[in-house]
């Protein structure tokens, strides 16, 4: 009877580790259960990029920085967004660097909001340096200046198109120390995971540079644990805790301490004017 016991428990887990492995692009990229409408189009003042790929049109929203132009090339900042948002959610956010002088570009993802296809790491990975390709032939924008802010899996992905692309910063909220490392929650082995995202393996890889590194206290989603294994990787990066879940923070005071260190962080290391 055991012995029956233990190979019906198998069969379970053998029948529930494949069900897995075929509805991994679900949970790791659940564009399917986002709600709220999307934009038809860029809202005022951004404007619509394009670029073709073998599964379709996927697009960027790119905003001139507040007195950006050619005789005046300002630095970039590339927004990274997490697996449940759309670049339509990060206009506010946008505007904002815009106002400092930043241009901004947003890179969709694959099969998110209007963009077609599926999304996978390599297919992210591959659609952001094309977008970032694009940047070279603005005459307002100095790439020497470029950073990276992403939020969530956007962290893990800002550092993966840093392997190819060094950028003068990055911003990382959030980020997981791998996403194949959050397979064990679903009772299944990481090397099962199609799009690693593998964070801590990028930053160990990459040349260093200025990295400002953000916490939520209250993670439901990303463990602390990740962000104190990034740390170790990258133990100059400066480290700030903020109060709030993965989603949000909890105070008005802490969003305003967000900004603020994000500001102190770009006028650092690559500021947007000369």
């Amino acid at each position: 009877m055991f012995t029956t016991i233990a190979l019906s428990l198998v069969g379970a887990y053998v029948v529930w580790a494949f069900t897995l492995f075929l509805l991994q692009d679900h949970l790791v990229f659940p564009r399917w259960a986002m709600g709220g409408s999307v934009l038809p189009g860029p809202p005022e003042g951004f404007e619509e990029w394009a670029i073709e790929t073998d599964e379709g049109r996927v697009h960027a929203w790119f905003l001139p920085g507040v007195g950006a132009n050619a005789t005046s090339p300002r630095g970039v900042v590339v927004m990274l967004h997490g697996n449940g948002m759309l670049i339509d959610r990060w206009i506010g956010e946008a505007s904002y660097l815009a106002g400092m002088g930043w241009n901004v570009l947003l890179p969709e993802f694959r099969g998110y909001g209007r963009a077609e296809g599926r999304p996978s790491e390599e297919h992210l990975r591959t659609d952001v340096l094309a977008f970032i390709d694009l940047l070279e032939e603005r005459p307002e924008v100095d790439t020497g200046r470029l950073v990276y802010f992403g939020r969530s899996i956007g962290g893990a992905l800002a550092t993966q198109v840093a392997l190819e692309r060094t950028p003068a910063g990055m911003i990382l909220q959030t980020p997981p120390a791998s996403v194949a490392g959050l397979a064990w929650r679903y009772g299944v082995p990481p090397f099962l995971v199609r799009s690693p995202f593998d964070t801590i393996g990028a930053l160990r890889t990459l040349e260093p540079v200025p990295i400002l590194l953000i916490q939520h206290d209250e993670d439901e989603v990303i463990p602390a644990s990740h962000l104190d294994d990034i740390m170790e990787v990258v133990p100059d990066a400066r480290h700030v805790v903020l109060q709030g879940g993965h989603n949000g923070l909890d105070t008005p005071a802490d969003e305003q301490r967000f900004i603020d260190e994000m500001t102190a962080f770009l006028g650092e290391v690559a500021p947007a004017g000369r």
